[in-house]
């Protein structure tokens, strides 16, 4: 929030100079009329007179100067903090409608940089299974929008331990005041600085004792950070915030697991439908399984291979939707994919986000074909014995 300046006060300042002219004037003219114009008692007792009277008379009319500039001052300062508390307010309601942390953290952090009166925030917060501080969005008023897509995962990306800048306000829940950022080696090393920041102020986000990440603020608009007032409103901020997240991150955990439960009930429903129907072979039987889990996770394709022996070369391929038709009853050496022959070895599921860039799986013949990127394995057993495979690709 861009905060007001001290309004002029010089027509609400007594001028000393202009009191000082005009008594001068005054008691020169008396004295004049006293010595030379009309010489009598009673103008020299006027000319006397007026010294004391002009010198009250400054000292009562500075004062009363001196308490219009006070009302003045407080006046200022209240409208300065009804702006800011209403600034608050929008930001605790803000903060309450927090929902979709992609979109309302852009919205969030743009509130808390005027609040704040900063030229940029960012979120920082903690990815538990990758024990890492990521910025799920660009920091508001970040110069390099761009810049920031194509590093987001390096430089945007810190570990959750106190090796790093960040990490460390993460570990030790301490806020951090950094004045210079150009002369100070961890700031240096903590973002790029064509993304054009000064000062940094690192607050860490914490609910129940529970930490939830860090907030960036940088450039402070007018002075400098205040461990004061600074801090203190950042912290207060930064618990609602955590609050939110926490309470945002229970309501995405709990809407995923019922899509996934949906998804699973609506899966065995099909493969029961697939299973109980009329059909003269197994292998139709395999490829209505493969039918169901396409038609319900939506995947590209569904291989499914029966074992002959223990390794994977004793894979048979039995369906392969999605794939070509000639590839049906091969020995999995015909194709050789990467996936089902690391489900073979490790006898477990097996999951890539990126199967053409993941390293156990090199040149994956199917995955360079076809495209595909995402892929999950899993290993079909009966009563304790190994009996195939299914990979679903995406």
């Amino acid at each position: 929030m861009k905060k007001p300046h001290p309004v002029s006060t010089s027509r609400n300042r007594f001028n000393w100079r202009l009191w000082f002219a005009l008594g001068a004037l005054t008691e020169l003219f008396l004295l004049y009329v006293a010595r030379w114009w009309a010489p009598s008692p009673v103008t020299y007792f006027l000319a006397v007179l007026f010294l004391p009277v002009m010198v009250l008379t400054g000292f009562w009319s500075f004062k009363y100067f001196r308490v219009v500039q006070l009302n003045l001052e407080l006046s200022r300062r209240a409208d300065q903090n009804l702006q800011e508390l209403s600034h608050f307010f929008e930001t605790a309601t803000a903060v309450s409608n927090l929902t979709k942390l992609g979109e309302d953290l852009g919205t969030l952090t743009t509130k808390l940089a005027e609040l704040l009166d900063v030229e940029m925030c960012g979120l920082f917060l903690y990815q538990q299974g990758l024990e890492a501080l990521i910025a799920p969005a660009a920091p508001s008023g970040m110069r390099e929008s761009r810049l920031f897509n194509q590093m987001r995962l390096n430089q945007l990306r810190f570990g959750a331990n106190a090796s790093t800048l960040i990490g460390r306000v993460f570990v030790t829940q301490q806020p951090t005041i950094i004045e210079d950022c150009l002369h100070d080696l961890e700031a240096g090393q903590l973002l790029p600085q064509t993304f054009g920041y000064r000062d940094l102020l690192l607050v860490p986000l914490g609910s129940g004792g529970r930490p939830q990440g860090v907030l960036m603020l940088a450039n402070k608009r007018h002075g400098t950070f205040s461990g004061n007032y600074d801090v203190k409103l950042s912290a207060s901020l930064g618990a609602e915030v955590a609050v939110s997240l926490e309470n945002t991150f229970l309501f995405e955990q709990t809407r995923q697991q019922a899509q996934r439960l949906d998804t699973s009930m609506e899966m065995l429903r099909q493969v029961s439908q697939a299973l109980t129907a009329t059909t003269v072979s197994p292998n139709a039987l395999l490829q209505g399984v493969a039918h169901a889990v396409i038609g319900v996770s939506g995947a590209a394709s569904c291989l499914i291979t029966l074992t002959t022996g223990g390794g994977p070369a004793d894979q048979v391929i039995e369906v392969g939707e999605g794939v070509d038709p000639s590839v049906h009853g091969k020995p999995l050496t015909h194709v050789s994919p990467g996936l089902v022959t690391q489900v073979v070895i490790e006898r477990r599921p097996v999951f890539s986000e990126d199967i053409q860039l993941d390293g156990r799986f090199p040149l994956d013949p199917l995955a360079q074909r076809y495209g595909w990127r995402a892929a999950l394995g899993l290993p079909m057993f009966l009563e304790r014995e190994f009996v195939g495979t299914v990979s679903v690709y995406f």
